[in-house]
């Protein structure tokens, strides 16, 4: 994740992971690295297949939420 000139945008980067030959199944998942994701939460709207992300506010850790909470 990289700051675009100042702006309150930032850039994610993807990379599309094709099969490979003599390998069993499809290509594997992509993993989304633990420094590019450090302070931040992801929300995956998977009815609009979207991928929402932001950063964590500042003395927040993840205990602060809560992740069983349906829709």
């Amino acid at each position: 994740m990289v700051d675009v000139n100042n702006f309150a945008a930032s850039c994610f980067g993807f990379v599309e992971m094709k099969p490979e030959k003599g390998r069993y199944g499809g290509a594997p998942a992509v993993v989304i690295g633990g420094f590019q994701m450090e302070n931040h939460v992801l929300q995956f709207d998977l009815e609009r297949r979207r991928l929402g992300f932001a950063r964590v506010p500042f003395y927040t850790s993840c205990s602060n939420f809560n992740f069983t909470r349906a829709g």
